[in-house]
This record gives C-alpha cells, sequence and structure tokens, in this order.
C-alpha cells in the first residue's frame, strides 16, 4: 500500500474474495467509482479475474 500511496493513489480498494466472478461487492463499488481519466491498477492479476478472455470480456 506504501507504494500506491507513494505513486498518488488518492483512494485505494481491496478486494478479499475470490476471483471466481465480477459480481464481487468491493468491485462493483469501484466500477461506480471510475470515471473517463482514472487510473485503475490491478497489484495481481490473477486476484482480478480467472483467465485473460474472461477479463478483457469484462471491460469490453
Amino acid at each position: 500500500m506504501k507504494e500506491l500511496n507513494d505513486f498518488g493513489c488518492k483512494r485505494i480498494f481491496t478486494e478479499k474474495e475470490s476471483a471466481k466472478n465480477f459480481e464481487r461487492p468491493v468491485y462493483q463499488d469501484v466500477k461506480e467509482k471510475l470515471r473517463f481519466g482514472d487510473l485503475f491498477i490491478v497489484q495481481d492479476l490473477p486476484r482480478f479475474g480467472r483467465n485473460k478472455e474472461e477479463i478483457k470480456k469484462e471491460w469490453e
């Protein structure tokens, strides 16, 4: 977390649930708060989604 603060991140969301789907409350909260121009950093990609195709489909 220190690295993210040092980078200038103002809001840091921590997801505790499994990446089995994208219906996680913290992730849904992030999606509601993201605005054009925001930078979205995922520290550990396997914690975000199960596979590349699934993640790509979510962001399309």
